[in-house]
């Protein structure tokens, strides 16, 4: 059996920085990846770290960079 260590929502919450109550929401809209067990609410590491990766914005352009004056 995997002795993997899952996090709580209040761990979740501080990595991602949203509100305890909105992890309970995205939990029950089915918006985040989770496990529930007996009535606890429980995250994969992996999981939680491939969903924000997932939210990620690509860049399709660079913006040119400026010279000392400003152009």
């Amino acid at each position: 059996m995997d002795c993997k260590r899952y996090l709580r929502v209040e761990e979740v919450s501080e990595i991602t920085r949203l509100k305890p109550k909105t992890i309970r929401e995205y939990c029950s809209r089915k918006l985040i990846p989770h496990i529930k067990l007996r009535g606890s609410v429980l995250f994969d590491p992996e999981d939680i770290d491939a969903w924000v990766q997932a939210a990620k914005v690509k860049v399709i352009r660079q913006l040119p960079l400026r010279d000392k004056e400003g152009f």
